[in-house]
């Protein structure tokens, strides 16, 4: 993994991190995030695809280089499909439509160890 990516999974982590504390206290519903500028929509959605690509990496290599060939080699495609799914599903949380589409495209992230 580059230090690009490294940058960008610890940005990730800390721009979730604040979210997740928003979210806790209010519903977010794919309809407001779909209110956003579009630069902040990809931004979202692009630090959402790198963490899920990072936890991948540490579990099964495979996936997570479907996630990152999914994602990274159109991005515009693929926030395409994501947005399009957000916009049938607005009241869903935006991260269930990210991870969705992600498992949808390279299969479920079941990393349970037992």
């Amino acid at each position: 993994m580059n230090n690009y990516r490294k940058f960008l999974a610890i940005l990730v982590f800390i721009t979730l991190a604040f979210v997740s504390v928003q979210s806790y206290a209010e519903i977010f519903k794919s309809s407001e995030f779909l209110e956003w500028k579009v630069k902040s929509q990809h931004f979202y959605i692009e630090a959402s695809v790198g963490m899920a690509s990072l936890i991948a990496a540490q579990n099964d290599k495979k996936q997570a280089t479907c996630i990152d060939d999914w994602y990274y080699q159109d991005e515009n495609a693929a926030n395409a499909f994501i947005l399009k799914t957000m916009n049938t599903y607005k009241s869903y949380h935006p991260r269930g439509i990210i991870l969705g589409a992600i498992q949808k495209k390279c299969g479920d992230l079941k990393y349970i160890k037992q």
